[in-house]
């Protein structure tokens, strides 16, 4: 019963999986092994998280409470049964493989777990926290180590058993068994096996063996393995790979030290058991190369992965600021060998970035020393005095700006300029984009504001940069950002925020003032460079760019605030109507109604626009174009409204979206005001709660009334929200409950809904247990209950002492259908 129940779950609670768990235990502890085993495989099952991301995966319950259930009670089922149990854990490991590579083919043995699980042992290179497969791996690894040490299985037979599952890693586990507890003849034999020494997808155990057992293997075993280190790798694989990267063939030189690289990290595996002369050539090549760093593994993560520097941010910080240019001049960074990471240009700024950001009054004091310099540098620069600025640290901004002013003066394209891996900038684009980063940064009201001072000096930089190529329609076609993201990722799109920034900071210093009111009321006429951008961007023929349109839409309420009747003239521009451009009424309503709080006075101006909204429901053209979960926030923008009386509920915005929202969306909305009440600090006003009343009463009615009543019964039970808000009267509030029960069986959040029955039982017992009631039928398999019991009992408690004859008779025959349904623990509430 509970298997095949358990098979129809989306979802398991807490504290189920627990229970389920000691369940099995139970099971195979009594004799009923099958029964177990087969209880766990359905407990444990795993599956696509959904069509759009089958690659990912997901189970019945959390995965922190999964791995609780493999830590816990997996270990005692093997102590039960072994064998069935490591079968039970290779099985889901293999499963997980398979639906995380679906392109793998059916007899391919690479699972690529050395990238997903670099040890298989417990170590900080395993960094892939909470998902299956690495969670699968330990479990195997634990329960294969527990019966062989605790001698319930030959550790022979689980190595062979291992070997003869289908992918890799079980071959990993088979040699970190061996590592702990396998005879030197098998040690052996495995040192030996070349394809074990080449394959880089057992380097790390391979790593273990010959670290520990090199010395301890025959005298014929080792000279074969130092035959192969002699001999060296397949230098034509070396040169295919050399030529794919650079476009052209390796020198003896590069191949001499290719050759020189493997060989000594092949060696430092065994150092420790080398014979002299081996010893003194492996030392020759550390001398000449340095010690390897993890030759134990085929990649090694660190906590940062970034091209290198030739100067250490020590190094760095005893240079002068002249030096340092000197150095940034005159350094030029060697041919890579294609392997190890070597000094670049771009290791060397991020160096550079990070100085800056800790002495900015010096360096921007000697911004102008910079020109010249490769963009690569001046981004850094910049990008450290942005980190300077942010953190609130001062400097002089005119020299910056003088430096900002001749980098916009130079041509975008760098003729016969070639990047690779990162390691310098392609174009001056990169430095243009950090321009206008910093200069929204320094936009902001703080202590590090640019002076009002060198507004034409800015806008002179500004300017040119809403101008910039980037994003071209390529780009935004190859991109895979939504086109607010990409806004921030490009020059032209970042700098179109900063334009609006620049207006917010030119209103601010208005302020200060004598007319300054007058400035700030005359709004754009006061800053005619910003209303004339503005206004050229949003004209399709010059900008067809949905990655600009998207900033209109997400800064529509700043243009309100900065010139409101600009921005109502606008509104068919931003938000146009044409059916050829709607597309651009797509990308800049997505990002508005996304990024923003509801805003009474932006919603006058826009009421047309939430019009076309709500008929749009479920209908968006593309989910690239706008961020996700755009109706939900169309329901949060509604919600807000009513709930303040901007809209009634015989609007034709609100009865529209009522009658086109999705059964998901509309069980939002409910739950967001149930929510929304709950948050709220002290009482609502009886205006408030009642407009609110007559919105659930009216839901209600019309679910009733309903020819299809299943697709209201998520909304009505999401009044749970509404019930466990402490606002409303009690008697109202307990009453909706039990007609929201009836009709939808169920509620949201349930367990917090009987803790609340539980407060209201002493005052109505009679209406708390026929709540009750519905709520234990409708919990038709009975597992709801264990979450309950704690409440549960105390509700049930309260009732039964209470001085309702009736209400105590009901709480008894509950009582008995829980005792029906095998909940013994309520016996002796009926003594």
């Amino acid at each position: 019963k509970e298997i095949k129940w358990l098979s129809q779950q989306n979802h398991l609670y807490f504290p189920l999986p627990e229970k389920l768990g000691a369940l099995i235990v139970h099971l195979a502890k009594g004799g009923e092994v099958d029964t177990a085993i087969k209880l766990a495989r359905s407990l444990l099952e795993i599956f696509p998280e959904s069509k759009e991301s089958p690659h990912r995966l997901e189970a019945r319950f959390d995965s922190w409470d999964y791995e609780d259930i493999l830590k816990k009670y997996i270990p005692e089922l093997a102590n039960t049964t072994p064998w069935q149990t490591l079968e039970l854990l290779c099985n889901l490991l293999e499963t997980a493989i398979r639906l995380s590579h679906p392109d793998l083919e059916e007899n391919n043995p690479e699972d690529f777990s050395y990238i997903w699980r670099p040890a298989i042992e417990d170590h900080e290179q395993n960094r892939s926290f909470g998902d299956f497969k690495d969670l699968f791996v330990t479990a195997v690894r634990n329960v294969a180590k527990q019966i062989v040490s605790e001698k319930l299985i030959q550790p022979s037979d689980v190595v062979n058993y291992l070997e003869k599952r289908p992918f890799k890693v079980f071959k990993r586990i088979a040699l970190y068994l061996l590592w702990h507890f396998g005879e030197i003849s098998q040690i052996e034999v495995c040192l030996t096996d070349k394809s074990l020494f080449e394959d880089l997808s057992f380097r790390h155990e391979y790593a273990l063996l010959a670290r520990d057992y090199f010395k301890k293997v025959s005298q014929e075993a080792q000279q074969k393995i130092l035959s192969w280190i002699e001999k060296g790798p397949d230098l034509a694989n070396f040169e295919k790979r050399w030529k794919e990267r650079h476009k052209k063939s390796p020198t003896q030189k590069d191949k001499e030290r290719y050759l020189e690289h493997w060989q000594r990290d092949r060696l430092a595996l065994m150092k420790a058991s080398l014979s002299p002369k081996w010893k003194a050539f492996y030392d020759s090549l550390v001398a000449k190369y340095g010690e390897p760093e993890h030759p134990d593994f085929a990649s090694y993560s660190v906590s940062w992965v970034g091209p290198a520097s030739p100067k250490t941010q020590e190094e760095l910080l005893q240079m002068s600021i002249d030096e340092i240019v000197a150095f940034l001049k005159s350094w030029t960074p060697s041919v890579t060998d294609g392997f190890a990471p070597t000094p670049s240009k771009e290791g060397l700024g991020r160096i550079l970035s990070k100085i800056v950001s800790e002495k900015p009054s010096q360096f921007a004091e000697k911004a102008l020393a910079f020109k010249d310099l490769d963009p690569t540098y001046i981004r850094h620069l910049l990008s450290g005095l942005n980190e300077a600025v942010k953190a609130n640290k001062t400097f002089d901004w005119k020299p910056v700006i003088s430096l900002c002013q001749w980098v916009v003066t130079l041509s975008r394209e760098i003729p016969e300029r070639v990047s690779e891996m990162m390691d310098q900038d392609p174009h001056w684009g990169w430095a243009r984009k950090e321009i206008a980063h910093l200069l929204e940064s320094g936009f902001k009201k703080a202590e590090t504001e640019i002076s009002f001072e060198l507004r034409n000096e800015v806008w002179a930089i500004l300017e040119p940069l809403t101008d910039d190529p980037e994003p071209t329609p390529e780009y935004e076609n190859k991109s895979s950002m939504k086109p607010i993201n990409l806004s921030i990722n490009t020059v032209r799109g970042q700098a179109i925020h900063t334009v609006i920034q620049y207006a917010l900071w030119c209103r601010r210093n208005f302020q200060k003032l004598p007319n300054g009111e007058e400035k700030v009321l005359g709004g754009f006429k006061k800053m005619p460079e910003v209303r004339e951008v503005l206004e050229k961007h949003l004209n399709p023929e010059v900008d067809s760019s949905l990655t600009i349109r998207s900033v209109y839409g997400q800064k529509f309420p700043l243009l309100v605030f900065l010139d409101e009747k600009w921005a109502k003239s606008h509104v068919s521009k931003i938000f146009p109507s044409e059916k050829d451009n709607h597309i651009f009424w797509e990308v800049a309503w997505g990002a508005y109604i996304a990024f923003w709080r509801p805003y009474d006075e932006v919603f006058e101006i826009l009421y047309k626009e939430y019009e076309k909204a709500v008929n749009k429901i479920g209908t968006w053209d593309s989910k690239k174009l706008h961020p996700p979960h755009i109706d939900e926030a169309l329901a949060k923008h509604l919600m807000t409204f009513y709930w303040r009386g901007k809209i009634a509920i015989d609007d034709p915005i609100f009865k529209t979206f009522w009658d086109k929202t999705s059964e998901e969306v509309s069980a939002y909305a409910i739950k967001l005001i149930g929510r929304s009440l709950k948050r709220t600090e002290g009482k609502v006003s009886s205006v408030i709660l009642e407009r609110l009343k007559a919105l659930w009463e009216v839901r209600l009615q019309i679910a009733k009334e309903s020819e299809h009543p299943e697709k209201y019964k998520k909304e009505i039970a999401s009044f749970g929200w509404w019930f466990i808000s402490d606002k409303f009267d009690e008697k109202w509030v307990i009453g909706q409950l039990f007609e929201a029960l009836k009709f939808s069986s169920s509620i949201d959040p349930d367990y917090l809904v009987i803790e609340k029955l539980a407060v209201l039982a002493s005052n109505y017992p009679k209406e708390s247990i026929l709540c009750l009631n519905i709520m234990v039928e409708g919990d038709q398999e009975g597992w709801k209950v264990y979450r309950w019991r704690g409440q549960l009992k105390k509700l049930l408690l309260t009732v039964l002492k209470s001085h309702d004859p009736e209400a105590q008779e009901l709480a008894k025959s509950l009582i008995n259908k829980l005792l029906a349904k095998g909940h013994l623990e309520f016996r002796k509430f009926l003594n």
